[in-house]
């Protein structure tokens, strides 16, 4: 049985069109990572602050003894810097992250909230009931030392004490929640990725 050239010719198309159609993807992908391109929308809320630098702890108040570094380290912190003291709107974003912080569910043990404010200005009566907060002073000079722009920003400290990720205001606080569930999922896969190893 002979095939004639013009069903040969539509078939080979139709194996090629496959290819480029299966194939034409992974193709690109590879060509793009291979020349360094990345994209410019990321799926986190946060701005992601490069290089992660350590919050410096060593000038912080708890209560007028010095922070303890397990106040920082060992969970993920939202922290509140707020310069000029603890205003309306510095009370009105604790009670955001609050709210963020129930949201994590059975995961609020992974996350804590500090509030950072010059040692010259007072906290609120009204956060005194609040147990989840951790309530701290620093010199003013402390907000100084900080690579970002403190005024009324929020930041993100992971485990490590590494200062991640930046929130300018107002706050989503849907965002701040999505990027802390996807930042702990991934943590908790790179922990158990290490204990594996550990254990073979």
């Amino acid at each position: 049985m002979e095939v004639d050239k013009a069903t040969l010719r539509r078939n080979r198309i139709k194996l090629v069109s496959l290819a480029v159609l299966f194939f034409g993807p992974v193709i690109l992908a590879w060509v793009l990572l291979a020349i360094g391109w990345r994209p410019d929308v990321t799926v986190n809320h946060g701005e992601f602050i490069e290089p992660p630098v350590p919050l410096a702890t060593e000038s912080l108040q708890h209560h007028g003894e010095p922070l303890a570094v397990d106040q920082v380290r060992g969970r993920w912190t939202i922290v509140h810097l707020y310069p000029s003291g603890c205003s309306e709107a510095c009370l009105a974003l604790l009670d955001e992250t609050a709210r963020v912080h129930v949201a994590l569910n059975q995961n609020q043990d992974r996350a804590r909230r500090l509030l950072i404010v010059p040692d010259t200005a007072e906290f609120p009566a009204s956060l005194e009931a609040d147990e989840r907060l951790v309530q701290v002073t620093a010199p003013i000079g402390f907000f100084d030392t900080l690579a970002i722009d403190p005024a009324g920003t929020l930041v993100l400290v992971d485990p490590a004490g590494l200062t991640i990720m930046q929130y300018a205001l107002p706050l989503e606080a849907r965002g701040l929640l999505k990027d802390l569930e996807r930042l702990m999922r991934a943590s908790r896969r790179e922990l158990e990725r290490h204990q594996a190893k550990v254990e073979d």
